[in-house]
């Protein structure tokens, strides 16, 4: 198991699309940029936004390639670490002479929210009156941190999050190719699904979440799968669940010692349990079981707890506390 952990490479960087026939979803802005290629009629200034692994990026430097036809490289800034105006101004300066080995200068900008208010009104002129072999590629998480002025500069794409169906069979077919290339992987489609979901529409985020768990097993089965990602699994959590509702509070302060003592974060078991007790809350509503438990007032108890222990440095006795007074309030109605 050592020598496949060394041999493994990142696998959110083996696996990331070079063209836009890779992408997965985004299918309206991918084609909107293909006909601006096909016909010439590339913009100077370009704005894309969306959450975090959702391929803004990727697209950037596929546009990008596409925009050269496969000749020279874009000029790539992280604006979290290149915030100020003098970073800016170098590259206005190379914005202003001609490429020589493409046709154009692409400069992308990752994060450009980070950058400061001196750089962005740096940044403004050369947006205003782009030199005439230049495209700007801005790249935000965070677009309302972005000046008006700016805004209304650029053409603005919007990526959606990617639907956890899609995310699953991008895994699947990253697993098989890993398979195919000798790796001992086995796996099943629910531990894919778990990845998957724990993701919440990030594919590089999924990626990355696969990589950690074949770091951990080669058999990519629920259980171990959960354990990887240190996270519940929802037997578990139907278990403690059971628990509220039938007045367990030894079995269930136990449980919850039993995941503080392993390590885990109970801030994020509390998300978790929130996320659980709103898919059977759906199941009652889509009427898949009609059930005497009442999983709405458990949400809203745990909801409560959440916001509680925002803040909190150690929050397993609030936890506990609100708990015990949610089942002995929910005992006596």
């Amino acid at each position: 198991m050592e020598g496949y952990k060394k041999k493994m490479n990142n696998l959110a960087l083996k696996y990331r699309p070079k063209v836009f026939e890779d992408l997965v979803s985004q299918k309206e802005i991918v084609d909107i940029l293909r006909y601006q290629l096909q016909t010439k009629t590339t913009k100077n200034s370009y704005l894309f936004t969306g959450a975090s692994g959702c391929g803004k990026t990727t697209t950037a430097r596929i546009f990008a390639n596409d925009i050269n036809e496969g000749k020279g490289q874009p000029y790539e800034i992280d604006a979290a670490s290149n915030t100020g105006v003098d970073n800016v101004r170098k590259i206005i300066e190379q914005a202003a002479f001609k490429s020589i080995d493409s046709e154009y200068k692409v400069f992308i900008i990752d994060e450009c929210h980070m950058l400061s208010l001196g750089a962005w009104n740096a940044l403004l002129k050369v947006l205003e009156e782009p030199p005439k072999h230049s495209v700007f590629i801005l790249c935000t998480t965070d677009p309302q941190k972005i000046i008006p002025t700016v805004l209304s500069r650029v053409q603005r794409f919007d990526f959606t999050r990617i639907p956890t169906t899609a995310i699953i069979e991008r895994l699947l077919r990253i697993v098989d190719f890993e398979v195919r290339e000798g790796k001992p992987i086995k796996y099943t489609r629910e531990a894919i699904q778990v990845i998957a979901e724990q993701a919440k529409g990030g594919l590089r985020t999924a990626i990355s979440l696969l990589d950690k768990a074949l770091a951990y097993t080669q058999d990519l089965n629920y259980e171990l799968t959960c354990k990887a990602l240190s996270i519940m699994n929802k037997h578990d959590l139907d278990t403690i669940t059971e628990y509220v509702f039938n007045n367990q509070q030894q079995d269930l302060l136990k449980s919850i010692d039993d995941i503080y003592m392993e390590g885990k974060d109970l801030k994020q078991f509390i998300k978790q349990w929130i996320d659980r007790t709103l898919e059977k809350q759906k199941e009652v509503i889509y009427g898949k079981f009609k059930s005497v438990n009442s999983y709405l007032s458990l949400l809203d108890a745990l909801l409560n707890i959440n916001n509680g222990i925002k803040y909190e440095d150690s929050p397993k006795e609030l936890i506990e506390a609100e708990l015990i007074l949610f089942i002995s309030s929910y005992a006596n109605k």
